[in-house]
């Protein structure tokens, strides 16, 4: 598992690829790629930077009105 992959939970179920993006941008943490699944309202991150540095800046953050609960971690294969 790399230091750079994270693994964002809670999203809203209509939420876009370029929200999540901005978000992350917007706070100095850009996304380098992303695996997004709206239906089950997760995301896997691969941060351009620091993935404990974006963690720490993003867990609890509101998308949509929602909290997201970013960790650690890295997609399943």
């Amino acid at each position: 598992m790399s230091g750079n992959q994270l693994i964002a939970n809670g999203l809203p179920r209509d939420v876009k690829e370029e929200e999540i993006q901005a978000l992350f941008t917007d706070a100095g943490h850009p996304i380098g790629s992303m695996e997004l699944h709206p239906d089950k309202g997760i995301a896997y991150l691969y941060m351009e930077g620091s993935g404990e540095a974006a963690r720490q800046a993003m867990n609890g953050k509101l998308l949509k009105g929602r909290p997201m609960r970013v960790q650690s971690g890295s997609a399943r294969s």
